[in-house]
């Protein structure tokens, strides 16, 4: 059997025009554009998730996710949902970016485990 790692995109119009850069397990798995879906093949076990977005802020590349860390079981499917802040908090969300920790730009939240 198979474990699968499903990503979705939610469309916004907060960084539409990015690609996001998918990492997992500390490797980079691809990229993901503004409400597309993709999907990966991946081994049971313990995995890390990580979201960035590669435009340059500052002089500095991108405004990422937190990792989220899931395990999934042999013949699992696990579903997860990425998205830029909406228009009405990206501007105050965008300042603490750049002053602060710029892993919480972007949401990533597990939303399903499938058998």
């Amino acid at each position: 059997m198979s474990t699968q790692l499903q990503l979705m995109r939610s469309s916004r119009l907060a960084d539409a025009a990015w690609r996001y850069q998918i990492v997992l397990d500390g490797q980079s798995a691809g990229s993901i554009r503004n409400g597309a879906t993709v999907q990966f093949s991946t081994s049971p076990g313990e995995h890390t998730l990580q979201v960035r977005s590669l435009h340059v802020v500052n002089r500095h590349i991108g405004l990422s996710s937190p990792p989220a860390t899931f395990t999934i079981n042999d013949g699992e499917q696990v579903q997860f949902d990425c998205h830029a802040p909406g228009f009405a908090h990206a501007l105050k969300q965008w300042i603490q970016c750049l002053r602060s920790d710029r892993s919480h730009w972007i949401t990533l939240e597990c939303i399903t485990t499938l058998d």
